[in-house]
């Protein structure tokens, strides 16, 4: 009779418990668990659903204690592993998650969703041929699975296999044609291309998952991330409002809704986002990576750079994994220290006015990077280069044999640009070809005598960036058509026909020397630059290397710009010779456009006047 009643208090505290967890009353449930489990130390049921109140209460070190007693007490239990990894995976102790997998996987009978899973965390791992050898594996344990599909067609969209990840989707679509997880999935693929037309594809896949199950959490937050992309930002803050109302601890919603209104320009509203998402997942490395951004705008450099070192475990900053330690500046002595390349050209242009800062510590850098940057480096530093992905890491040391420490050339603003009065970097710090550079200034003079002036208007390689920072020829109409100045075109890629078009309907020339092209080299290109009296550009590599040349700069940015340029700024913070002019709201270039020609009419006179 005792046991009975025992049992039926124990039911009774058991199922109180449960409900407050099915409402979402977690210190409640925890309270009741807890007290529970000081007198049943043993009932795996209890120890599951208490591991699993500590996970959702981000308290990942009690949830992965509890699970491991649960697979001690039950060795056998595929529940237990499974569970265990998905403790581990949620406290980034990915090795350990994924033996807990595997062991489950040994376990199981029928392992194809575990396989799944395990290629789940292989992908977010990036370890993408893992993710598509366990997916595949999945398959073959089971033809017919949904999680093994997903997991196959996302790993091989990572993995850039475009085609074969939308094969695999569309036969997925087949036997599954009202799954909302799928045709969401399939949906993020598509909206991942960025252009107009993707988009709208993706957008009506995240409509019909949306349409079979309106509250889909991820389908939710996957077409708000569309409504985003198509700057539609009403609609997505709708959609995530929604998400949040359901479900107030969807991280991503939170994510994404700092993501919306730092695009929205409102700043503080989008680090109170991203500060909820880090308390809710205080290791989530990429709400700590777009936090970055928006201390970075807003020049908040004491906290920012630290916010930015998640970017090399997001995977945006790509680095190459030489096996050296990290940087010390205690432990350098008189060793050599490796600064590695990330991010695009005008990235590196733009980190390596910190080298002259790195001299000063020590002399002997030895810097990889884009292959177009090498000569510029070599003479400007005085240091050895080397291109990025020309070496191996037995090459490198073969080569550098002296080699001890490594830093990521995005890290050393960590170091050497704390606060704005340490921006300040004697320029030029780059330096040209002289030669280069005198064969440049003759064919300007050839010209004439009338300001020579660069001109640069498109940017970005992704389309919906490209047309947010872009401008048409025909929209810098105002300021080519003031007759007192020789423009000459700066623009990357084949532009001769957009020129030569714009030269037939509005009779103005705009200069182009098809040879000098900063997508081949930039060496010469630099000594274009620096035999210019000024430049006209949109925010690119051109601006930034202008600007490390010392050459005055009208730089023409989005209203919510890169946070490279600061917002609300008239000033590059990073370059005294670039001067900022911004859209007056989203969209909007013609204040932006009125305050360039009111300056640049001031410029050029002083250069006509012989003052400049």
């Amino acid at each position: 009779m005792i046991k009975t009643k025992n049992t039926r208090k124990f039911n009774e505290l058991f199922n109180k418990g449960a409900e407050a967890l099915k409402n979402g009353k977690l210190a409640d449930a925890k309270s009741i668990f807890e007290t529970l489990f000081k007198k049943n130390r043993t009932n795996v049921k209890l120890l599951e659903t208490l591991g699993a109140v500590y996970g959702q209460l981000g308290e990942y070190e009690k949830s992965i204690d509890t699970f491991v007693k649960c697979t001690a007490l039950n060795p056998k239990s595929v529940n237990a592993f499974h569970n265990l990894a998905l403790a581990y995976e949620f406290s980034q102790q990915i090795d350990l998650a994924i033996k807990a997998y595997q062991q489950a996987i040994s376990l199981s009978h029928h392992p194809a969703s575990l396989l799944a899973d395990l290629s789940d965390l292989y992908q977010k791992n990036g370890d993408l041929i893992l993710a598509i050898s366990s997916a595949k594996k999945a398959l073959e344990k089971e033809s017919i699975n949904e999680k093994a599909y997903i997991a196959l067609a996302t790993s091989l969209s990572s993995a850039n296999q475009t085609k074969e990840a939308e094969h695999v989707f569309k036969e997925a679509l087949v036997h599954f044609p009202n799954s909302p997880r799928l045709l969401s999935n399939y949906s993020a693929m598509l909206q991942s291309s960025n252009n107009s037309a993707a988009l709208d594809l993706a957008e009506s896949y995240a409509r019909q998952a949306l349409a079979i199950y309106p509250d889909y959490l991820a389908g939710l937050n996957n077409f708000a991330n569309i409504k985003i992309k198509k700057r539609e930002f009403n609609e997505a803050k709708s959609t995530l409002d929604k998400i949040l109302a359901l479900d107030p601890n969807f991280v991503d919603a939170h994510i994404n809704l700092g993501y919306l209104q730092h695009n929205m320009g409102n700043f503080e509203l989008a680090l109170s986002h991203f500060d909820n998402a880090i308390k809710l997942n205080p290791k989530n490395s990429t709400v700590l990576w777009y936090r970055s951004f928006t201390k970075l705008i807003t020049g908040d450099y004491q906290t920012a750079w630290e916010d930015y070192e998640y970017g090399l475990l997001v995977g945006d900053r790509d680095i190459t994994p030489y096996e050296l330690p990290s940087f010390n500046s205690a432990m350098l002595n008189n060793d050599a220290l490796l600064v590695t390349a990330e991010q695009g050209v005008g990235d590196q242009i733009m980190f390596s006015s910190c080298i002259v800062d790195l001299k000063k510590v020590t002399k002997n850098i030895i810097i990889e990077c884009d292959s177009r940057l090498v000569p510029l480096y070599k003479r400007s530093f005085g240091i050895e280069a080397f291109p990025t992905n020309s070496l191996t890491n037995t090459d490198l040391v073969k080569k550098y044999s002296n080699l001890t420490q490594q830093i990521p050339i995005g890290s050393l603003p960590r170091i050497f640009r704390t606060e704005r009065s340490r921006f300040h970097t004697p320029v030029p710090y780059l330096s040209i070809d002289t030669d280069s550079q005198k064969a440049w200034q003759q064919k300007y003079d050839d010209l004439g005598q009338r300001p020579k002036i660069g001109l640069s208007w498109r940017a970005g390689v992704i389309p919906s960036d490209s047309k947010l920072r872009s401008l048409s020829l025909t929209m810098l109409n105002d300021i080519l058509k003031k007759g007192d100045s020789d423009f000459i075109s700066l623009q990357y890629g084949n532009v001769t026909a957009e020129i030569r078009e714009y030269e037939t309907d509005h009779g103005i020339k705009i200069h182009d020397w098809i040879q000098s092209d900063s997508l081949k080299e930039l060496d010469d290109f630099a000594a274009q630059i620096s035999a210019l009296d000024c430049v006209i550009s949109v925010g690119n590599t051109n601006v930034h290397l202008a600007g490390s040349l010392n050459i005055p700069t009208f730089c023409l940015i989005p209203y919510v710009p890169s946070w490279r340029w600061l917002f609300e700024e008239k000033q590059s913070v990073w370059y005294d010779s670039v001067k900022i002019y911004r859209q007056s709201k989203n969209g909007s270039w013609d204040k932006a456009l009125q305050e360039l020609k009111k300056d640049l009419d001031i410029f050029t006179n002083g250069c006509t006047d012989g003052n400049v």
